[in-house]
């Protein structure tokens, strides 16, 4: 593929989003937000991301294996294993052998496996408990983003003009 068509993708994905803006009168907000330090194509590519992450809220988001592969129940049975295998590794790095092989190798990821894998259990448990496919996290994390960088860029809050862009980027 050509430079230029490499190029006109993008381009042409911010002009898209540029006449939503338009037909929304949202524009003027872009406006605004450009003459106060934003970079114009960064705000449009982000805004297209959070389209992009309406349209996956959607469409795929309806279910724990949709997003992980697993049900909501093998997730959980996995979270347990992984604590299982960290107290398995933990008693075998206290055996002769273990230690052996930690201090032989040199490497500390014998020492500090057990921790990453709790840590990681940890962390799929939590958004197992707080959030979930319907809380649509791709989206709200899309949106985010986009609120962090002009926060960010201007040292202000802006909520009126990012609201008006998101609502319209999202239809």
């Amino acid at each position: 593929m050509s430079n230029r068509r490499k190029q006109d993708k993008p381009n042409s994905a911010r002009r898209a989003i540029e006449e939503v803006l338009k037909e929304k009168s949202c524009l003027k907000d872009l406006e605004t937000l450009t003459s106060l330090g934003c970079d114009r194509r960064w705000m449009l590519t982000l805004l297209r991301t959070v389209g992009v992450g309406q349209q996956i809220s959607d469409s795929k988001e309806k279910s724990w294996e949709s997003l992980t592969g697993l049900s909501r129940r093998s997730l959980r049975a996995a979270v347990g294993k992984w604590r299982r295998s960290a107290l398995e590794i933990e008693r075998f790095n206290l055996s002769f052998l273990g230690w052996f092989l930690g201090v032989q190798s040199g490497h500390k990821y014998f020492s500090s496996s057990p921790n990453l894998i709790r840590r990681c259990a940890c962390t799929v448990e939590r958004q197992l408990a707080f959030a979930g496919p319907k809380k649509r996290p791709f989206l709200n994390c899309f949106k985010a983003y986009l609120v962090a960088y002009v926060h960010e860029t201007t040292k202000r809050w802006h909520d009126e003009e990012v609201s008006a862009l998101i609502s319209a980027a999202m239809t």
